[in-house]
């Protein structure tokens, strides 16, 4: 519970109803709909939101997590963690964790699909008959997003390409990646 008394963290399965007010200003959009879809007997995955006052107390301490979801949220992880593997035993416990807000607006959401993934989890996806490319490429797929919206290492490169780059290391690269399909 926060200073109001709500919750910080929100499961869209959860029966509980939610505070008086419009529920987009408390969950955000994406939230509100899932939890909206999850009530009206949608097949929605098991998952969480975290209220919309958590990001503005995250933005307003520098970046820093309030205590008290310090606190919440790793029982709230656990939860989850059970919730899926009731559903499918057995799978690896992967996560889509995706930005939200009352108003969305198209193309500025930042999403990481597959959290949890790993050199490990990827190998045992593929010893368990998984497709080795599907497999591959979602691993891949998620190290681009979390180097991009986690780490910010896209834009740092971005910003690093757009200054001229030393002939020598023109050359170095050419010879290098000569016959690559990356590109570089």
């Amino acid at each position: 519970m926060n200073r109001q008394g709500e919750n910080n963290i929100y499961f869209f399965n959860s029966s509980e109803p939610l505070p008086p007010g419009d529920s987009k200003q408390l969950l955000g959009g994406k939230g509100a709909n899932l939890r909206e879809m999850v009530r009206t007997g949608l097949p929605v995955p098991p998952g969480f939101t975290i209220g919309t006052g958590e990001c503005v107390a995250w933005q307003k301490a520098g970046g820093c997590l309030s205590p008290r979801l310090r606190e919440e949220l790793p029982g709230a992880v656990d939860e989850l963690r059970r919730q899926a593997a009731e559903l499918r035993p057995g799978l690896p416990f992967l996560v889509s964790v995706r930005s939200g807000a009352p108003l969305s607006m198209p193309g500025m959401m930042d999403t990481v699909l597959n959290l949890g993934m790993n050199g490990r989890v990827a190998a045992d996806m593929i010893d368990d008959g998984l497709d080795p490319r599907f497999v591959l490429d979602n691993y891949r797929r998620f190290l681009l997003m979390y180097s991009d919206v986690v780490l910010g290492l896209i834009a740092f490169w971005r910003k690093r390409r757009s200054r001229p780059v030393p002939v020598t290391m023109r050359v170095c690269r050419r010879k290098h990646w000569e016959g690559s399909s990356t590109g570089l």
